[in-house]
């Protein structure tokens, strides 16, 4: 388990490192290896210098005792000699012999004084060749000068001879055990030279061969990290460019590759945040694209607001022209934390409203301080966007969150502006929209209804009046001798006669009747949840009020009156169209009766007088 666990903890820090950092330790690491096989080649060739050293030291130690045997040699030599001959020149070698021993044998003590066996050897042999010398050779030479000047005969030197040969013989044989050490020092030197130079040779063979797999390993190794880490961006750079924006690395690594890795990353979730906010501002542009409902174009704001930007409270207002003010659209408030988090959002939205312009407060920016209901609110930060054109308010946004330390980016305000700024046109498309549907669907001259938009509304009418169940009457109403004012007075105070019975009819009438200019001095009304004798009720009141009331305020004389007909939806007519013809025909019943009346479809009016007047 340790062993695993020290594995898993070293892979970990190899992983921690980075590229320059594991070829620098993959480097340290061969050097150190190399390091090894130099240092242990070097011991091996020391090794080996040592043991040629000692050869050759042991090779001179050989030379020197053969030199010292050949001394001593000599002095038995020339010892031997004089004892025969009596002549002095047999001397000469003797000393000279015995001058070389003697100095050899001291060298050989001084070479061998590592070695306490040989230097005890070397002392055993001196010991013997003095004791041989002063036993044997100096009486021996006295001897023969005592014969040579006749105090002694032949026949004790005879003896003499005899008698010195074994302890020369003694003294050769320890030269020939002091040699034969030497050889055997020189044969181990051999032998450890010869090793030392295989085992060198060995060392550098597979010293290089193992540096050479070893170098190989490291090199897969940091190959197979870079291969692996490089495959993992190759897979997530294709599901990418695949259009796949979910592929994600997460690598732990902290090199290079590791850092190229949590870019590419970062990278792909603000590429994903982009996919999102150009895919909601693609959905929104569609939406708004067709849409006629300001109130539903302030919802998808909202909407888009919450996928874009992570928030704790969000609302959106509208300005209310009868008010003056901004309020909350109904329906559209979302997440709100508590009442003082809305009211944080109505102060952001004043401030934005009053510099015209996004505001975007952070708690460590100040904000609390330009914002004082954030700090009872407890928020940490806020973003207000003005709903905005060309200098008229339409609305507003407000965004917040009530962490302490939850900022908003410079990145997010700029979505939410780039939001408010499509919203905004949307709203003021919106607006121009329904002002031309109402100009297109209103008379000029009246502001009542025109043709077209009356019977729309009329329309609706008889389908609540179908489920319902109420009653629904239409009159047609014509201005009579209308000609004669335009003739009279002109046509500026005729049309001012028209406005002025435009204003009567609108302000007589109910909000859930419909008064409609049908053309020239002819009106339609449709009154709902009234009978024919209802209608005609109300009509007759009406006239009394057009005929008792100044049409035209620089001619106060002139009087008008109208006529109409009136139909019963049901009674008189199953459809609009039936319900018109059936008004119209009893609009000439009454112009025929001499107008300024009111007759219902029940009087028969014969077909030559349609028309007449």
């Amino acid at each position: 388990m340790l062993r695993a666990v020290l594995q898993r903890d070293g892979r970990a820090q190899l992983h921690g490192l980075n590229l320059r950092a594991r070829f620098i330790a993959a480097g340290i690491i061969l050097v150190m290896c190399l390091g090894g096989q130099a240092a242990l080649a070097f011991q091996t060739a020391s090794a080996s210098r040592n043991a040629v050293a000692t050869m050759d030291r042991t090779q001179s130690d050989l030379q020197l005792a053969t030199e010292a045997l050949r001394g001593l040699v000599d002095m038995e030599t020339g010892y031997r000699g004089f004892l025969l001959t009596g002549r002095i020149e047999y001397l000469e070698p003797y000393e000279s012999g015995r001058t070389l021993y003697l100095t050899d044998v001291e060298a050989l003590r001084r070479a061998a004084a590592d070695n306490p066996e040989q230097v005890q050897r070397w002392d055993d042999i001196e010991r013997a060749a003095e004791q041989w010398r002063q036993m044997v050779t100096g009486p021996g030479i006295d001897l023969r000068w005592r014969v040579v000047q006749g105090t002694a005969d032949m026949s004790a030197v005879i003896d003499q001879q005899a008698n010195g040969k074994a302890d020369f013989d003694h003294i050769r044989s320890l030269f020939a055990a002091a040699m034969s050490a030497e050889q055997d020092v020189l044969r181990s030197s051999a032998n450890a030279a010869d090793e030392a130079n295989a085992r060198l040779q060995a060392i550098l063979i597979w010293g290089s061969i193992a540096g050479l797999l070893l170098a190989v390993l490291v090199a897969l190794r940091l190959a197979r990290g870079i291969d692996a880490g490089l495959a993992e961006l190759v897979r997530a750079t294709e599901a990418l460019a695949s259009g796949d924006l979910s592929s994600r690395i997460r690598s732990r690594r902290t090199d290079e590759i590791g850092r190229v890795s949590a870019a590419f990353d970062q990278m792909t979730d603000a590429l994903e945040r982009d996919a999102l906010r150009r895919d909601t501002m693609l959905h929104l542009f569609r939406a708004f694209a067709h849409e006629d409902n300001p109130n539903r174009v302030f919802d998808e704001v909202l909407v888009a607001t919450r996928q874009l930007v992570e928030s704790d409270g969000m609302a959106v207002f509208r300005f209310d022209p009868n008010q003056r003010r901004l309020v909350p659209v109904e329906g559209t408030l979302s997440q709100l934390a508590n009442v003082s988090s809305l009211e944080c959002g109505r102060g952001l939205i004043a401030k934005a409203i009053e510099t015209g312009r996004i505001v975007v407060e952070n708690q460590y920016q100040g904000s609390a301080v330009a914002v004082p209901s954030m700090l009872a609110a407890g928020v940490g930060a806020g973003i207000a966007v003005p709903l905005a054109v060309e200098g008229r308010v339409l609305g507003a946004l407000a965004v917040w969150r009530l962490q302490p330390s939850a900022d908003f980016t410079p990145e997010e305000a700029a979505t939410l502006e780039g939001l408010c700024t499509v919203g905004a046109a949307t709203l003021a498309r919106v607006d121009r929209l329904q002002r031309l549907r109402a100009e297109a669907g209103t008379d000029v001259l009246t502001r009542l209804p025109n043709r077209r938009q009356g019977m729309d509304l009329i329309q609706r009418l008889i389908k609540l009046s179908d489920r319902q169940g109420e009653p629904l009457s239409l009159a047609v109403l014509d201005l009579d001798h209308f000609k004669d004012v335009n003739d009279r007075f002109g046509h500026m105070n005729g049309d001012a006669v028209l406005r002025k019975l435009g204003r009567i009819l609108a302000d007589n009438f109910r909000s859930e009747d419909v008064a409609v200019r049908w053309g020239g001095e002819e009106f339609v009304l449709a009154m709902f949840g009234a009978t024919s004798e209802d209608a005609v009720r109300r009509l007759r009141q009406l006239l009394q009020t057009v005929r008792g009331g100044v049409m035209i305020e620089k001619e106060p004389d002139v009087r008008v009156t109208f006529s109409a007909g009136v139909a019963e939806y049901r009674r008189d007519a199953n459809d609009l169209e039936q319900l018109l013809e059936a008004a119209d025909v009893a609009l000439y019943a009454a112009k025929a009766a001499g107008r300024a009346r009111i007759k219902t479809v029940e009087i028969e009016q014969p077909t030559e007088q349609k028309r007449a007047a």
